[in-house]
């Protein structure tokens, strides 16, 4: 760990997408690293006042990675909202295809609807003629029981008439 924390063992070239100032920093903290032999307490004080500067060097080092990712992401975002864009126009021509079908559906559902009350009014019609027809048939046969007795009658009055003569 201490050679992470070590400027000295890092290298000399700056690293791939380090901005330009994390790398003068960390030259420069090079420097003062083979600059502070000087005496033991300094040496030691400085050597731990560097590490502390470069690990908060690494700390912003990776919070300028971090936001660089966030702005790629906010960049997608962007070009995502023409897609929300072309998107939205789609949805609110779906939105109109619906309404229409909804008109289209509701006319039909009322065409039906009058079309099966016709229906039930013409069975209706249908069932009272029945019953009219059944009335008429039963007057019908029992006038006709009816003549037919009075013609067996009126047969034997008149053959009984011819029988006395």
């Amino acid at each position: 760990t201490e050679a992470e924390g070590n400027p000295s063992c890092s290298r000399a070239a700056p690293v791939p997408n380090e901005p330009r100032i994390l790398y003068r920093y960390r030259m420069t903290y090079r420097l003062n690293a083979s600059e502070a032999t000087t005496s033991s307490r300094t040496s030691t004080y400085s050597a731990r006042n560097i590490q502390l500067k470069w690990r908060s060097l690494r700390m912003s080092w990776e919070l300028w990675r971090i936001l660089r990712i966030i702005l790629r992401a906010s960049c997608n975002l962007l070009k995502s909202m023409g897609d929300i864009a072309e998107l939205k126009g789609e949805l609110d021509e779906k939105d109109q295809l619906i309404e229409e079908l909804t008109m289209e559906g509701e006319k039909l559902a009322q065409s039906s609807f009058n079309s099966t009350n016709h229906v039930k009014k013409l069975r209706q019609k249908e069932k009272e003629d029945e019953k009219v027809i059944k009335e008429q048939s039963s007057k019908i046969e029992s006038l006709s029981a009816e003549i037919d007795k009075k013609k067996k009658k009126k047969k034997t009055k008149y053959s009984a008439l011819i029988s006395t003569a």
